[in-house]
């Protein structure tokens, strides 16, 4: 079961090697010539549509994932500053203590 296609059936040796290049060559081969061709069942205008909707779509997760490790560092920051405030804060009630 597949987004795009419905039911899928694949029957052979499976991908790698010579027949995942053939393949991948091939496709590029009906892109770059504009063919008339369905591969996939649809229109290479519309595979590059989809292509690059998936482009933007990966474009937003990646500034999203940046965002995250932005915020990450900075609760990182955060967490050290709050534990070096504490540590301070037990050396000067020991030195107290010890006075």
């Amino acid at each position: 079961q597949t987004d795009h296609l419905n039911s899928l059936f694949l029957e052979g040796q499976g991908a790698g090697g010579k027949a995942t290049a053939s393949s991948i060559i091939s496709d590029l081969f009906e892109i770059i010539n504009k063919s008339q061709n369905y591969s996939f069942g649809y229109k290479i205008e519309q595979l590059k549509s989809t292509a690059s909707n998936l482009r933007e779509g990966l474009e937003s997760q990646r500034l999203d994932y940046e965002a995250m490790l932005q915020q990450q560092d900075k609760n990182n920051l955060d967490e050290k500053i709050h534990l070096q405030k504490t540590i301070e804060n037990l050396r000067s009630k020991l030195e107290t203590e010890n006075a």
